[in-house]
């Protein structure tokens, strides 16, 4: 074409712009320079030609964004007044709607008109009336609208091509000669468009031919005579006997990973540059993410042709949290987690603040869940910041950078987090809420919202943050048909379903190669690059050709009968998928390569062959009758994690190859601990965990008496739960009181439950005092009535609300039903009891002093809070309240439970010490309807050896033991079960590492000589 029309305008059309694109690069590499020639695809020229006549006519093209809303009006008004009753629930279905609009499409393109649709007999008459009416309903709304869509353009394009011909008058094209890409569409619309073109003197160009297969009839194709011995791929048997032209070579690997890695070292192991290598996908999809994980690891520059899937980035990952964010009910813990990874950042003045710093911020409100709940929170403890600030202004102190950040980090959240909720539109939150009606265009502008504050740090982010805010801002101005929120999010999400292109790349997808870097493509587009070296990747059985997927709506059958040349069939597409492998591999050049994975993970199940690699094999063997065992023999071993041959990509690909002799991995334990000093630290650590002697890992550390022990450092206080910790298991006292290591605090979202049991408690513990207080304020009241009482709960109940959110209403109501049960249990209990003469009694809290208390060996600093004393006149009783079941409270379990229940001692001397008075005993109150107002009282004899036994389990503290308890049930509640790698063993039963080794030394070691001693206190007295 260079050489015969060296001056002339040339247009060369292809199913896509890269595909001509490369063609001339190739052009520019083998022959030099050249001059004259365009790149087109068959839209954009039809546009061309029709662009005239549609200006002439006032006629405008739509967008594809235009068109959706179009559809969607369509449907509406032939749907929504009177729906068939089998489509009645589906009327506002996303993916009903968008299989209604894609078969609208598809006769669009295919030239069927609503005439053929009402009198074509088909097997579902009502089916396809329903999409004959909507087409035919938005062919009157284009018309009516001086509307075009891509069918309009074509059809429009194919009249003034064909009014020249007819006419015999000077073609649109005329000085410019148009040349056809081979495995151009010949159907419907297009195919017509295209045959016009042919009449009108435009040529197609000649490629290698496919041997064996007979040519689609529904496409574009002129063969020359074979020059590659691929030609022959499904016709092995009638391949010439000269050496073949082009050298093909297979294997097959255990995973995607494994067979990229594999396609990379025979790259480097022929001496390859990256931009010689081009490697087609059957399942571009997958392949593209894994060799872009890939590529990144090992810093290879890479060109996708079919981009980048928008999750891989970081505006795409947004995204994505954005939808989660709303769909669990505005969870904080999505915000934190982005603003913990800086995927999420304050602007302008805040945009330096540490995002883990903010995360922490957050989090300190514990808003759990809740859009209404963000900004009351933030203003509240802002608020607070700022006062803290003026009281040091006030006393002639200037805040330093240390008490201004508070008040900064609580300024960036609120920026953000208001921003965002403003332009969020209303969504339900929870199952009992009415739906809202929003649009997508509603969503799509609160989403714009939350990316402004999406950074973009590196040019494939920016490609990405700018075609999602070109998509949303058309969406906003397109698509603003009110639906449910489910249904406008889906909607938008569809349209964000994207590819990203290398930056700077225009168009959709498909984009060119480019200079210096790998290229992947996939098998509709591959083999245009002219590159020396070519791996087609994924052919297994499941990928190629894949399977017969009907259409929903438009039948195989349906497609027969309304266009059987212009309507492909599922039997088609394989058929065509098929033929275009075929034609890819015949125009291949160079070193050839075909692979795939054997093995699938999500299926634990081994992956065969596609035929087309016993075919290749045939052919490159010259062993036309060769059977798919003589494959599987052939490609042995299967590619791996170890290099076979000379290829290396990197660290691991040098380990490895190390560590391989004669097909056997060796351990090289000792050289690779030597290297890597974190993995040889975690396998010390793992390793001194099973020894038999107590160590580190197990919580025997360096004795510290003078720091450690509370009777000889001041410093540390305790508080009862402290020390009933330290007599359940040293290990869990060791990480709250010595390393503190506070478990978060977040609430919990679970959809049955609201309060866990410590918040449960802490309620109605509030609710308790709150009723007895009253009583005792005023005596001459009686007794504190029912309604009464549960006024105070509903009260509680509220506030306890506003710091931990509820799933739902229904859970709500439902807890606070049982909370109500719960209290009337307890003025059941507490009905004939005179009024107490202590509630809620602190001590060593809101800065009081510490109370001590003298034990064996010095005196412990206690705090705490005494929740009831009454008069047993002259004697005290001690009551506490437990909230749950009476487990471990029974007889057997003895005064002190083996050392687990030590608050009785400490409380009787506490009120014994502030109140002047003799405790004569300490009882457990279970005033719920779980508890069954059950009393366990413990006389003053019972537990009269408790400070004994405290100081004995502090000699361990003061020795440095603290070992793990070495009963599963103690880790049943246990903040720290993860630490300790806690699991429910075979039976049910917890177990671990750690309890595995308790129940060895238990007996025996010294360190649990403390803990012995404690859980046989009482029968050894």
């Amino acid at each position: 074409m260079a050489l015969r029309y060296p001056r002339d305008r040339k247009i060369i059309v292809g199913r896509t712009r890269g595909e001509a694109h490369e063609l001339i690069r190739q052009l520019a590499r083998r022959r030099g320079s050249w001059i004259g020639f365009e790149v087109s695809t068959v839209r954009p020229l039809a546009m061309e030609l029709a662009g005239p006549a549609l200006a002439g006519g006032r006629i405008r093209p739509l967008d594809e964004f235009e068109e959706q809303a179009l559809l969607d009006e369509a449907i509406d008004r032939v749907l929504v007044p009177d729906p068939p009753e089998r489509f009645a629930g589906l009327v506002d279905s996303v993916g009903f709607r968008e299989w209604l609009r894609q078969s609208v499409r598809t006769l669009r393109l295919a030239g069927v008109g609503p005439d053929k649709v009402r009198h074509t007999p088909v097997a579902d008459p009502d089916k396809i009336g329903v999409v004959g009416a909507i087409l035919e309903e938005y062919e009157t709304r284009l018309r009516s609208d001086l509307l075009a869509d891509e069918a309009a353009v074509l059809a429009q394009a194919a009249d003034e091509l064909r009014g020249a011909r007819d006419e015999k008058r000077s073609s649109p094209l005329a000085g410019r000669r148009v040349f056809l890409l081979p495995s151009l569409p010949l159907r419907g619309l297009s195919g017509r468009f295209v045959r016009l073109l042919l009449e009108l003197g435009a040529e197609t160009l000649t490629t290698d031919p496919v041997e064996g297969l007979a040519t689609p009839a529904t496409v574009l194709w002129k063969a020359g005579p074979p020059r590659s011995s691929l030609s022959f791929l499904t016709a092995p048997a009638a391949a010439p006997e000269a050496p073949p032209t082009v050298a093909i070579d297979l294997f097959t690997a255990g995973s995607i990973a494994d067979e990229l890695r594999e396609v990379l070292r025979r790259a480097a192991q022929g001496g390859a540059r990256w931009d010689d290598v081009e490697i087609i996908a059957s399942d571009p999809r997958a392949y593209g993410s894994a060799l872009h994980a890939l590529t990144q690891q090992l810093d290879i520059p890479v060109t996708l042709a079919v981009g980048l899937p928008v999750e891989r980035t970081r505006p795409g990952r947004a995204v994505t949290a954005y939808f989660r964010w709303l769909d669990g009910g505005f969870g904080a813990d999505v915000i934190r987690r982005l603003l913990e990874a800086r995927d999420l950042r304050p602007e302008g003045r805040h945009s330096r603040l540490h995002g883990v710093a903010l995360a922490r911020r957050l989090r300190s409100l514990r808003i759990g869940w809740g859009r209404a709940r963000y900004l009351p929170a933030i203003e509240r403890r802002l608020q607070a910041a700022r006062a803290a600030e003026q009281s040091l202004r006030e006393s002639s102190k200037r805040p330093g950078s240390r008490a201004e950040r508070p008040r900064h980090e609580l300024e960036a959240l609120y920026s953000i987090i208001s921003t965002i909720l403003e332009s969020t539109p209303p969504t339900p939150e929870g199952p009992e809420e009415d739906p809202v009606a929003v649009s997508p265009a509603d969503v799509a502008r609160g989403l714009a919202a939350f990316l402004r504050f999406v950074p973009a740090e590196d040019e494939v982010d920016a490609t990405a943050k700018d075609r999602i805010d070109r998509i949303l801002l058309r969406i906003a101005t397109s698509l603003s048909r009110p639906t449910e929120y489910g249904s406008a999010a889906a909607i938008v999400r569809s349209h964000l379903r994207i590819r990203v292109p290398a930056p700077r790349a225009e168009g959709k997808a498909p984009w060119s190669s480019s200079g210096g870097h790998l290229y992947l493509t996939d098998l509709e587009h591959g083999g245009v690059t002219g590159r020396r070296f070519t791996f087609v990747v994924g052919l297994d059985s499941d990928r190629f050709p894949g399977g017969r997927l009907l259409d929903p709506l438009l039948l195989d059958s349906d497609r027969r009968a309304l266009a059987d040349k212009d309507l492909p069939t599922s039997a088609d597409r394989l058929t065509g998928r098929q033929f275009q492998l075929a034609g890819l591999l015949a125009r291949l050049r160079g070193s050839v390569t075909l692979s795939y994975a054997s093995w699938s993970p999500s299926e634990a199940r081994e992956i065969a062959p596609a035929a087309a690699l016993l075919d290749a094999f045939r052919l490159s063997r010259r062993r036309p009758s060769a059977t798919f065992e003589e494959l599987h023999r052939e490609l042995k071993p299967v590619a791996g994690p170890v290099p076979r041959g000379n290829g290396r990509l990197d660290q691991q690909d040098v380990w490895l190859a190390s560590l391989e002799k004669e097909g056997r991995l060796l351990a090289g334990r000792s050289v690779v601990r030597a290297l890597f000093p974190s993995l040889d630290a975690g396998i010390r650590a793992r390793d001194a965990i099973r020894e038999e002697k107590g160590n580190a890992f197990h919580g025997i550390i360096r004795p510290r008496a003078e720091e450690l022990d509370p009777r000889r450092n001041a410093s540390r206080t305790l508080s009862a739960s402290a020390l009933e910790s330290l007599g359940t298991c040293p290990r869990r006292y060791l990480f709250d009181r010595i390393l503190w290591l506070d478990s978060p605090d977040d609430p919990t979202w679970d959809p049955d439950r609201w309060l866990d049991a410590r918040e449960r408690g802490s309620l109605l513990h509030t609710v308790f005092e709150r009723v007895l207080r009253e009583r005792m304020e005023r005596p001459d009241h009686g007794t504190t009535g029912e309604a009464r009482a549960l006024d105070i709960l509903s009260e509680e109940a509220e506030i306890k609300l506003g710091e931990v959110p509820t799933p739902s209403q229904a859970v709500y109501r439902r807890e606070l039903e049982d909370l109500a049960e719960d209290v009337r249990s307890f003025l059941n209990m507490t009905s004939s009891i005179p009024a107490p003469i202590a509630l809620e009694l602190k001590f060593g809290l809101g800065g009081d002093a510490p109370f001590p208390m003298d034990v064996p060996g010095g005196t412990i600093l206690l705090r705490g809070a005494v929740d009831r004393v009454d008069d047993g006149d002259p004697e005290l009783t001690v009551v506490d309240y437990k909230t749950g079941r009476p487990f471990g409270y029974d007889r057997d379990s003895g005064a002190f439970y083996g050392g687990r229940r030590l608050q009785h001692i400490v409380y009787a001397r506490v009120v014994e010490k502030l109140l002047g008075r003799r405790v004569e005993a300490f009882e457990y109150h279970f005033p719920s309807s779980r508890g069954q107002n059950t009393t366990r009282r413990y006389e003053r004899s019972e537990y009269a050896s408790g400070r004994e036994l405290i100081a004995r389990l502090l000699d361990g503290v003061a020795a440095g033991h603290f070992p793990p308890t070495e009963q599963p049930g103690d880790c049943r509640f246990c903040d720290h079960r993860a630490i300790c790698r806690v699991a429910a063993g075979p039976s049910g039963k917890d177990d671990s590492p750690l309890l595995e080794w308790a129940e060895v030394s238990w007996p025996v070691a010294e360190e649990y000589e403390a803990l012995r001693t404690a859980r046989l206190w009482e029968s050894s007295r």
